[in-house]
């Protein structure tokens, strides 16, 4: 959950391919330093692991609840429903 995005984003950066992220952008800060202690590198990788736990955590929860529900009140989905293709229209 952390090296492996940790590593994408070092190889974006070598090839010069880089999306921003919290990680490309330490690293950055990281590179342009001269004194740097050699924990730095495991921090960053562990703070990115935190954070995308965190926010795929928080997505799947909020997601499971919206379609439970969904899933006892049909009454409020079709509601929901009707609003969403008189805005949007059908697809």
């Amino acid at each position: 959950m952390s090296e492996v995005p940790y590593q994408h984003a070092k190889l974006t950066m070598a090839n010069g391919t880089t999306i921003p992220s919290f990680t490309s952008s330490y690293l950055d800060t990281l590179a342009s330093k001269m004194d740097v202690p050699p924990e730095a590198e495991q921090v960053i990788k562990n703070t990115a692991g935190v954070l995308f736990a965190a926010g795929a955590d928080t997505t799947v929860n909020t997601l499971n609840t919206f379609i439970l529900a969904m899933a006892l009140f049909p009454d409020t989905q079709k509601k929901a429903q009707a609003e969403l293709h008189s805005v949007v229209g059908r697809a």
